[in-house]
């Protein structure tokens, strides 16, 4: 595999996984701290925008994600 191309799909990947590590910490601290309940709505805020994002941005459109990770995948498969 072409190293541009392993580097172009590691750097996808690594995206994605860090956003779930961002949701699952912020999902964490929901329910492990003693916040206050508009602290506690506010973080639950944040983890739901940031779910309906990272949703949004795996559309297989080009510019988003998705799109990214479904044409490098087409790449992969292509050989070329």
């Amino acid at each position: 595999m072409n190293e541009s191309r392993r580097g172009f799909i590691a750097g996808l990947v690594a995206g994605t996984a860090v956003l779930s590590a961002a949701l699952s910490g912020a999902g964490y601290v929901l329910t492990v701290t003693t916040a206050p309940p508009l602290v506690a709505a506010f973080l639950l805020f944040l983890v739901l925008a940031n779910g309906l994002l990272a949703t949004f941005n795996l559309i297989p459109a080009l510019p988003l994600d998705g799109g990214r990770i479904l044409h490098a995948g087409l790449w992969r498969l292509s050989n070329e």
